[in-house]
């Protein structure tokens, strides 16, 4: 998701002399609303740039062994073909909704998560849990804003950035009067553990990007701008076919 402007700084490094050894998935999301010079970016010319060819010496490796999940789920993300409607009909069918809690919704929208994320605080709360009011945002504000949240020993929270880093998981060791400590050592007021950490039991699908969702993964995919993109990087957050579910 690195955009042409920032490819276009790295690339001068070439001629300092460094070594470059990039990671890529063509498959995944692409960086959002890419132009350069008020012209669009049409999708595939980074992949086949000749700037990425000189940045690697005209190296490329392709990785085809599975590390992440099992045989039957890694078949079917890498054998998703381009019709998205029958794609979405062969995963409901192989992977449907159940009556599980899911550990990881992966949603479109910022709303749905905040939603997914209220009623599953909520309803898994104990007797116990602290409840973190979030700091209030004026004015025309959307996207991945700070919720209220109960919180209490062992809740796994997502990074969002500033002291925490984004996308990594941190599990609460520690609770005092004024301050949050997580099992990773890190220690957070608790004002701003409200402003840097998220509940995670819904993600978005453009969050999910790059991690690795352990237990059961539920894909929501019935938005108008769903596409087979979201379908690839969603399905392939999962460690089995068992435990994924798309509805």
């Amino acid at each position: 998701m690195v955009n042409v402007q920032i490819w276009a700084d790295i690339a001068q490094l070439r001629f300092t002399g460094t070594a470059f050894v990039l990671a890529a998935d063509w498959l995944q999301f692409p960086p959002v609303c890419e132009h350069w010079c008020g012209s669009r970016v049409p999708e595939g010319l980074l992949e086949n740039s000749d700037m990425l060819f000189e940045m690697t010496g005209g190296h490329r490796f392709t990785l085809t062994e599975n590390r992440r999940s099992d045989a039957t789920l890694f078949n079917f993300y890498t054998g998703l073909g381009d019709n998205l409607e029958e794609a979405l009909a062969r995963a409901q069918q192989l992977f449907p909704k159940t009556s599980r809690k899911a550990a990881y919704t992966l949603t479109m929208s910022h709303a749905r998560r905040v939603t997914i994320n209220k009623r599953r605080n909520e309803e898994d709360k104990p007797d116990d849990a602290v409840l973190l009011k979030a700091p209030l945002v004026t004015g025309r504000v959307s996207g991945n804003l700070p919720q209220d949240m109960y919180i209490w020993v062992d809740l796994t929270l997502i990074g969002a950035g500033n002291h925490t880093k984004k996308g990594l998981f941190y599990t609460i060791a520690a609770i005092d009067e004024t301050s949050v400590t997580f099992n990773c050592g890190l220690k957070l007021s608790k004002e701003h553990c409200v402003k840097c950490c998220r509940l995670s039991y819904a993600i978005t699908f453009a969050s999910s990007q790059g991690l690795t969702l352990k237990g059961v993964v539920r894909l929501e995919c019935d938005s108008k701008y769903f596409t087979m993109r979201h379908l690839y990087v969603g399905i392939s957050r999962a460690t089995s076919a068992s435990l994924v579910e798309v509805v």
